[in-house]
């Protein structure tokens, strides 16, 4: 029931929260306070009771506990860039649905190759290298949209998520295996359902995270490009007016109209470049996620066994 209560009120207020703006709403405050409450009273019961739902003891082996927070980060970082790149090409560059899924799914594709022969190398190789290097590259996918603009191609967007799903390869099967190496058999169960509970709701925190600075930072960015459209700004001059004649040519409108016009389109890119700004805001923290991963690495075991196989 704790558990329950506290996760399920966390669900809520992380998919609500953008929404009501936070902790200003009387909602949000009650259901972070049912979260609070609901999460202690669980881990109260989890080492009070005398044959708990959940054994939380689990998390006293060190490499468990670490892989379980590597996990979070994960989610926090993939599943924001799961959302927010769709978004991106959709309603930033026209894309189609069919289009979007496109841009995602060569990922996957990527994942399943490194996969194929990522499982042979755990043994012979430290895994913590293989963490780390899935880690850079999922670092370096998310650095290639730092550049994002209204005119970005297809090729540019895609390869950044092929570089992402080759690194994902690196990063599941590995931290897995590290984190489970050390556990006794009749702590796998409990073990592999808190591990992918926190990869879960690592990626919720991450959307929700996400949504909230997309919003904000697009306010932010337009307010202070707004700052620049001043009547003494001659470059706003020379394109305002380059704008109505072109209007008045193809249109046939006269310059009542066309002025119109032209401070509307204006209005319009405005707008879609500070919510590009957002986006490129939005990638940063996404990217920061996957730099605080890396050291942490260093607190995991060495080599893991071979053989231990973790279903997701």
């Amino acid at each position: 029931m704790f558990i329950a209560v506290g996760l399920g009120s966390l669900e809520v207020m992380l998919n609500r929260g953008n929404r009501y703006d936070w902790f200003t709403s009387p909602e949000i405050q009650l259901l972070a306070l049912a979260t609070c409450l609901g999460l202690a009273l669980f881990v109260w019961r989890s080492f009070t009771a005398m044959r708990p739902l959940v054994d939380l003891r689990v998390f006293k082996n060190r490499p468990f506990m670490v892989g379980t927070l590597l996990m979070f980060l994960l989610g926090f970082g993939l599943y924001g860039s799961f959302t927010m790149l769709p978004l991106f090409v959709q309603h930033m560059l026209g894309y189609t649905a069919t289009w979007a899924g496109l841009v995602l799914s060569p990922g996957g594709l990527m994942s399943l190759l490194a996969m194929a022969f990522v499982g042979n190398l755990i043994g012979r190789l430290d895994s913590r290298l293989l963490v780390t290097f899935g880690a850079a590259l999922n670092i370096a996918a998310l650095w290639m949209l730092q550049d994002l603009y209204l005119g970005i191609d297809f090729w540019h967007v895609t390869v950044s998520r092929l570089v992402q799903g080759f690194g994902l390869g690196f990063l599941f099967v590995p931290l897995t295996t590290l984190a489970l190496a050390g556990l006794r058999r009749e702590q796998m169960g409990q073990a592999t359902g808190l591990f992918n509970l926190l990869r879960n709701e690592g990626g919720s925190v991450g959307i929700a995270i996400s949504s909230t600075i997309l919003a904000r930072n697009s306010q932010v960015h337009h307010a202070r490009l707004v700052e620049h459209l001043t009547p003494g700004n001659p470059i706003l001059q020379e394109r305002a007016a380059a704008l109505a004649h072109a209007m008045s040519a193809t249109a046939g409108t006269n310059p009542t109209t066309a002025q119109q016009l032209t401070y509307g389109v204006i209005a319009g890119q405005i707008q879609g470049q500070a919510q590009v700004l957002a986006y490129v805001d939005v990638f940063w923290l996404l990217t920061l996620a996957f730099v605080c991963f890396v050291p942490f690495i260093l607190f995991l075991g060495g080599k893991a066994k071979q053989g231990i196989v973790v279903a997701h």
